[in-house]
């Protein structure tokens, strides 16, 4: 019985022709430009991020591309990039946000450094539709191109020998292609000023991570949520697919795949699903501490894969904390030894001589010895003669705040004169 579910199991996987099985490579080109020089746009940079992020975190797509602000020159380097990786690729899927414009029945998609002041410019500053799906050549199974393009054109061609025409041209697509206008042809796609996101890519973000969901199906619900988004216009904006495809269901996120219930003993655990590179890298970056390591992830994976990149800036961050707190204070510096032929500091007060007729008080041996050496030290070290009580309260202070030190009183060497630390200072 073991045997025969293994056998129904394989036989559902093969059915469910998934774009999204394990041995798939599945790559993507995403691109956001706003930042034109004439029509500057709000949101194609936040919408290009946002789809790179879903692609990557949600639908684990081997290779994603994330470009921002591109240039004419950006744009084919881009497209020869996107071409490499998507040679003998399962699906090879290209996201555009920005402006696009239609002349003569082509399609153009234009970089932020375009000026485009007449119709035949277009052939030199910007980027024609059927050059991006010629760069897919190389895919295997499904090419998907998405275009949310033609966001309130503000390209005006006087002199223009061939028609202008508002929004993108209809395409008729080839070899298992699948097109995506965010808004018909013949009509402008809304930027969504004001919005996060234009209302076709928050509609876009809200599906395509949908398991199950059939990729015709996915876009159809897309189309339903955009008009209903813009339906206060005088016209609101529907989206349209162009596509050529085959009778196979085909899946961006596939369908869970049922299994009997087997003995656990008998089933060979399945694969884990394949790790991109940014995925992989960060498994093995994300527990240094190393701010170098972190910082070279970033400059190599940062650009193309938004979710990982902030995880490294937050973990460089929280290592740069760490390192603040981790700076020791500065050190005092330490006191100084005091040995017992310096002399401790005095009070400031001058001390007061005793009277001549008050009766001499007794002193230890210790004491008498430190008072007798402290007379010899000065004279030898050309000191002020002191007083001997002015001497005497300078041994009793060394005896009660240094008690350490007054053993060194008891040597006869020291006492009697002419020792070790006198032949020393005498020399």
């Amino acid at each position: 019985m073991a045997c025969i579910a293994r056998i129904l199991v394989l036989c559902c996987a093969v059915l469910v022709l998934g774009i999204a099985s394990a041995e798939a490579r599945r790559v993507a080109l995403v691109i956001g430009n706003a930042a034109y020089k004439t029509g500057p746009l709000a949101n194609p940079v936040s919408d290009a991020t946002a789809v790179a992020e879903a692609l990557n975190r949600q639908l684990k797509f081997d290779k994603v591309i994330l470009k921002r602000n591109l240039t004419f020159d950006g744009f084919r380097a881009a497209l020869i990039e996107m071409a490499g990786e998507a040679a003998g690729a399962e699906l090879g899927l290209v996201y555009f946000a920005g402006h696009g414009i239609e002349a003569g029945g082509r399609n153009f998609l234009i970089p932020v450094d375009a000026t485009v002041k007449t119709a035949s410019a277009l052939d030199v500053e910007t980027i024609p539709l059927d050059t991006v799906l010629s760069q897919l050549s190389g895919v295997k199974r499904l090419k998907l191109v998405i275009l949310d393009a033609c966001r309130n054109n503000p390209y005006v061609l006087p002199g223009a020998k061939r028609s202008v025409g508002r929004g993108l041209a209809r395409i008729e697509p080839e070899d298992n292609t699948l097109v995506v206008y965010a808004a018909k042809d013949g009509t402008t796609a809304d930027d969504g000023v004001g919005r996060r996101h234009s209302p076709f890519t928050e509609a876009l973000l809200k599906h395509i991570a949908t398991p199950g969901l059939e990729i015709n199906l996915l876009f159809r619900r897309v189309r339903d949520d955009v008009i209903k988004a813009t339906s206060h216009e005088a016209q609101p904006q529907q989206p349209h697919v162009y596509a050529s495809l085959g009778g196979q269901e085909l899946f961006l996120s596939p369908p869970a795949v049922w299994a009997p219930a087997v003995q656990p003993s008998l089933v060979a655990p399945s694969p884990p699903p394949p790790a991109s590179d940014a995925e992989r890298a960060w498994a093995a970056a994300k527990d240094s501490t190393s701010i170098a390591v972190l910082e070279a992830f970033r400059r190599q994976y940062g650009a193309s894969n938004a979710f990982y990149d902030r995880l490294a800036q937050a973990r460089l961050e929280e290592l740069k904390k760490q390192a603040a707190l981790a700076t020791p204070p500065a050190a005092k510096p330490p006191l100084p030894e005091i040995g017992p032929a310096v002399s401790p500091p005095l009070p400031k007060a001058a001390p007061k001589e005793p009277d001549a007729g008050a009766p001499t008080k007794a002193l230890s041996a210790e004491m008498k010895c430190c008072v007798d050496f402290t007379i010899r030290l000065d004279a030898n070290v050309g000191a002020r003669k002191k007083p001997r009580s002015e001497i005497v309260r300078e041994c009793e202070f060394i005896f009660k705040t240094y008690p350490q030190h007054a053993w060194q009183y008891r040597d006869p060497k020291i006492c009697a004169g002419g020792g070790p630390l006198e032949s020393i200072l005498n020399r």
